[in-house]
């Protein structure tokens, strides 16, 4: 399989734990009822946040990246 694709799916499957996870967290501790909102736009900090670390990890990895200085 493609390295790009595990890197790709391996990516999505961590946003979708942590994404579960932090509901629960906050959920369990708030209500989230009246701050969606807010939620939200958390878990696009957070997910954002992880993708651009997988993206770094394989670009730091790929060994087809060509020097570019």
């Amino acid at each position: 399989m493609n390295k790009r694709i595990i890197y790709f799916v391996t990516t999505m499957f961590i946003m979708i734990i942590a994404s579960r996870f932090l509901i629960r967290i906050v959920d369990a501790t708030v209500q989230i009822d009246d701050d969606i909102g807010y939620l939200v736009i958390l878990l696009i900090l957070l997910n954002t946040a992880i993708g651009m670390a997988g993206c770094r990890l394989y670009q730091k990895t790929s060994p087809d990246r060509k020097n570019q200085e």
